[in-house]
């Protein structure tokens, strides 16, 4: 501590001029003498940007910034609570700013203070090393930081090319940016001390001790430190290029600090993360290089001139990116394969494992196809073959995403065989954006898509008794934890979940069989009554899993659609509205139906939260039932308007009808059920981002409203009054129903 206060003494004491630089410098040791962190640290760094030339305030305020941090780190670990990961993030940044006063003078104390920095890092790291995912958690913010370090390199390098003679104009915000990165790479550091604190403590314990978690945790680590020390080149190179105006090259570092960190961070990853981040990064490519190809194009029509693209997006660059992101993918591969040759033979008993190793089987042809398509991808951008790369980097992102599908559980099946389904239809009928494509390479993504869903319709079946074999087990569980429980409302739910799995497997054969009758192309019946019946079918099984939020989101799909049909209808004369209405009668039926029993629901829901007690932490069971409630009561005024849109249609439909109904006001209910449906779905699902903008769009509407005194007071839009107004509504409707029909009773012509 003596030398610590000792230090900090002839800091103080540093002679100074009145530069910028050494007014900051002097600003800062002030704010350093007050233990005043944050002011230290601003000015000092300020100080180490503006230094230029003058090496005596380059090495004091690098100096200074290392004392400043590491008091910093100091208040932060003994603070209340304390705050250890930031702790060791300071003394990171201490130990980096140490090392730079070093390599400006070999100073004895700076060596001394970077000691002890150091050891007090690697007591805090083996303090976090036993914690819950800190390292990843510093990864993922290391990682982000180098993408900003890069994207503040791109725009370096586009400035650069935008004014060529003046590159003065550029050092100030490159030194910047340079200084930045020294702080990622004092973090880079704090990364690997972690990785290597969870080394020493895993291989600390006798290897027979090890449980399975620490051994495979222990390959992970072991692979992910060296990734850190290339990405901690790559960051010292970015730096150095950044301070000796190198624009180009610290893009292209910068970059490659990003790739690496991200190799580093995806060997603690699941392989199917690992492949969600390399489709991304794969479909990034495909963009760029389609904006690529644009241009070029583009530059074409216009006779040869240029189109403005950025100064880092080449085609070399997309090469280089291209080839990272394939032997990130063959890695993965490789490391499939090796666990699928591996499997221990326990694997037969247990249906997760199984299931798990027949899926890495089916994902590795696709892998090694997306693998060669990358390669072909790779050879096109070297030979600057933008149209040859496009083609190759959509064939690479089309079997990665075959791939992925081979892990993914029901409910992802189901959704992707459903809108597989209802594309295929298109693509038969020729609606939508079918209607653009030729028939030729409509019949193709037909064909495709119907061999895509009879595969996946056929592995439904093996999901199925999966999920009913996990459902058995958590009730079972819940049973055992609950010696309290009910046994008859236990067998009830069992008996339950055994007639859903039960109507689910009726649903997925009915499906299969549709579908094996359209690729047979022999059926007693048009082909599209089988796609569309596999269709059907389809969408029963998936909705047999819905929870309620999802099936009131369904429902607003269909009846937004079903309005859409309405609204087509309406365009057209009586002759060609003719044979629509039946259909839209019948669809606008069903959604009354399904809405009828979602509110029925919620309000089963409702009375029972009123029934339970109060849980800690948990929603207060009051509070509770009245958003169930009030989520019912919109449902049952959209039923409402269902029900007078079903009631216009069937009279435009009647035979008897002697002049053409406007189709308006059944439009006009079909919009009032929507907008009930939804303003029931936010009471159970409210929206968890947008909230701020909403609180400042009320804030200018407050001030719009004093600023405009002709302006009406707001409404009040209290949970009371918005219940109330749809009671309203709905006595004004049921008047309005019982008026109409007494109108129809009565003998007068009302029709001149």
């Amino acid at each position: 501590m003596r030398l610590w206060i000792l230090l900090l003494a002839l800091a103080a004491c540093s002679p100074g001029d009145y530069r910028p630089a050494r007014t900051a410098y002097n600003n800062g040791v002030e704010a350093l003498a007050a233990s005043d962190w944050a002011t230290a640290e601003s000015e000092l760094l300020r100080a180490r940007s503006e230094a230029g030339v003058d090496p005596e305030l380059r090495w004091r305020a690098a100096f200074d910034l290392g004392l400043a941090y590491a008091g910093h780190a100091a208040s932060v670990a003994t603070g209340e609570p304390p705050d250890l990961e930031q702790a060791l993030e300071l003394y990171g940044k201490s130990a980096g700013w140490f090392q730079d006063a070093i390599r400006n003078q070999d100073d004895a104390d700076a060596r001394a203070n970077l000691e002890i920095v150091r050891a007090r890092q690697q007591a805090i790291a083996d303090q976090l090393a036993a914690g819950d995912k800190a390292l990843e958690k510093k990864l993922d913010q290391l990682i982000d930081g180098q993408r900003a370090i890069r994207d503040q390199a791109r725009a370096i390098l586009e400035q650069a090319r935008a004014a060529p003679g003046s590159p003065t104009a550029l050092e100030d915000q490159a030194r910047a940016v340079a200084t930045a990165e020294r702080v990622l790479l004092a973090d880079a550091g704090v990364v690997g001390d972690l990785a290597g604190a969870e080394v020493a403590t895993i291989e600390g314990q006798p290897e027979d001790q090890r449980a399975q978690e620490d051994q495979v945790r222990l390959a992970q680590l072991n692979v992910l430190l060296p990734w850190v020390q290339i990405a901690r080149t790559a960051l010292a190179d970015t730096r150095r290029m950044l301070d000796e105006g190198k624009h180009e090259v610290a893009h292209e570092r910068a970059e490659e600090a990003v790739d690496a960190l991200k190799r580093a961070r995806e060997t603690l990853l699941d392989p199917v993360e690992v492949l969600r981040a390399i489709g991304q990064d794969e479909l990034e490519i495909a963009q760029q290089t389609a904006y690529l190809e644009q241009a070029e194009a583009q530059a074409k029509k216009l006779g040869g001139q240029p189109q403005q693209v950025p100064a880092w997006l080449t085609a070399a660059h997309l090469g280089g990116r291209q080839l990272e992101v394939r032997s990130r993918l063959d890695e993965t591969k490789a490391m499939l394969a090796a666990a699928s040759a591996q499997a221990p033979a326990s694997v037969d008993s247990d249906p997760e494992q199984a299931r798990m190793l027949a899926s890495v089987q089916a994902a590795l042809p696709d892998l090694e196809a997306a693998s060669a398509a990358m390669t072909r991808a790779s050879d096109a951008l070297t030979t600057s073959g933008l149209t040859a790369a496009s083609a190759a980097e959509l064939d690479a992102i089309r079997a990665l995403f075959r791939a992925m599908e081979q892990f993914m559980e029901l409910r992802g099946v189901l959704d992707l065989a459903w809108q597989q389904q209802r594309q295929l239809v298109a693509m038969m009928t020729g609606e939508g954006e079918a209607a653009t494509l030729p028939p030729e390479e409509r019949r193709a993504q037909a064909e495709d898509g119907l061999e895509r869903n009879l595969a996946r319709i056929t592995r439904v079946q093996a999901l199925l008794v999966e999920e009913q074999a996990k459902r058995a087990a958590e009730a079972a569980q819940a049973a055992t934890q609950d010696p309290a429980a009910d046994p008859q409302a236990a067998a009830h739910q069992q008996q339950q979940s055994e007639a859903l799995f039960a109507q689910a497997e009726v649903l997925r054969a009915q499906a299969l069989a549709a579908l094996q009758e359209l690729a047979g192309g022999k059926g007693a019946r048009p082909p599209l009554d089988a796609a569309n019946d596999a269709q059907t079918n389809i969408t029963e099984l998936r909705k047999l899993f819905f929870d309620l939020i999802e099936h009131l989101q369904e429902l607003i799909r269909e009846q937004g659609e079903t309005r859409d049909s309405s609204t087509e209808a309406a365009g057209l004369d009586d002759l060609g509205r003719a044979p629509l209405l039946p259909g839209l009668i019948g669809r606008q039926g069903e959604h009354r139906g399904t809405a009828q029993a979602i509110a029925d629901a919620l309000a089963a829901q409702a009375d029972a939260a009123t029934q339970q007690p109060a849980q800690p932490g948990g929603e207060d069971p009051a509070e509770q039932a009245r958003k169930l409630g009030e989520a019912a009561e919109e449902i049952r005024a959209a039923t409402g308007d269902m029900d007078d849109a079903s009631g216009l249609l069937t009279k435009a439909n009647d035979p008897a009808q002697t002049m053409s109904l406007d189709l308006a006001p059944a439009l006009d209910s079909q919009q009032r059920a929507i907008d009930h449906l939804k303003a029931a779905l936010q009471i159970l699902q409210p929206p968890q981002q947008g909230q701020d903008q909403q609180e400042q769009q009320d804030q200018q509407d407050q001030q719009d409203q004093a600023q405009d005194p002709q302006q009406p007071e707001p409404k009040d839009e209290s949970v009371d009054r918005r219940r109330e107004q749809v009671r309203e509504q709905e006595a004004q409707r049921r008047k309005e129903r019982e008026d109409k029909a007494r109108q129809q009773d009565d003998p007068v012509e009302n029709d001149w």
